[in-house]
């Protein structure tokens, strides 16, 4: 009767370490996987954050691009507004 109750209690012992180490595999595992979903979400704002940036520097690009070409101005006119010319021409540098 006691080498039963010897190998009952070993069974018991011996399912409550592995109850335990399982228990912090799959915390480990969770854990895991949230830092992983975490810097997931950080790189796509990220990436997003870029996007808006260039497209925010692209559109006073465009702008100048609509402004009077150079070609398009008769230096000999005498109406002629080279101010406004000096200025087009140094925001098409920009």
């Amino acid at each position: 009767m006691s080498t039963l109750s010897v190998l009952r209690y070993s069974v018991l012992g011996a399912g409550i370490l592995y109850g335990f180490t399982h228990d912090r595999s799959l915390q480990n595992t969770a854990a895991k996987s949230k830092a992983d979903h975490d810097y997931a979400k950080q790189e796509k704002l990220i990436q997003q954050a870029k996007d808006a940036y260039i497209k925010s520097k692209q559109q006073p690009l465009q702008s100048t691009a609509q402004s009077p070409q150079l070609s398009n101005i008769n230096l000999d006119d005498p109406k002629a507004d080279f101010a406004q010319l000096i200025l087009s021409s140094v925001e098409s540098l920009k």
